[in-house]
């Protein structure tokens, strides 16, 4: 597998993390005392990326009882951003797969 090939395979892994965070996140909109959750991605020793999942601190609400600290906005946001970014580590893939292709016919 080429390192093209491979980044975008990982890239397509770490979106699809951000993506299930972030849906567990919505799900969750209106649990009290719910502590969301970010993906941060980061490039990786070998090619590629790798998501890391780390906890927010709800706000303080001044009662026993705390709200959940999710906001919606950012969430979809985040959602649509990390949508485009899966579509284009598809392409990227499916690139690497053709130019390989393409190779192995060159040389065959």
């Amino acid at each position: 597998m080429s390192s093209a090939l491979g980044t975008a395979l990982s890239a397509l892994k770490a979106c699809t993390v951000a993506l299930n965070v972030s849906a567990n996140n919505l799900a969750n909109f209106n649990t009290a005392g719910f502590k969301s959750k970010r993906v941060i991605l980061q490039e990786s020793r070998t090619p590629g990326v790798r998501a890391f999942i780390e906890g927010t601190t709800p706000p303080f609400s001044g009662s026993k009882e705390q709200l959940s600290n999710v906001d919606m906005a950012v969430e979809l946001a985040g959602m649509i951003v990390t949508t485009h970014t899966f579509e284009a580590n598809v392409l990227s893939a499916r690139v690497a797969d053709e130019a390989e292709r393409s190779l192995i016919d060159i040389i065959a």
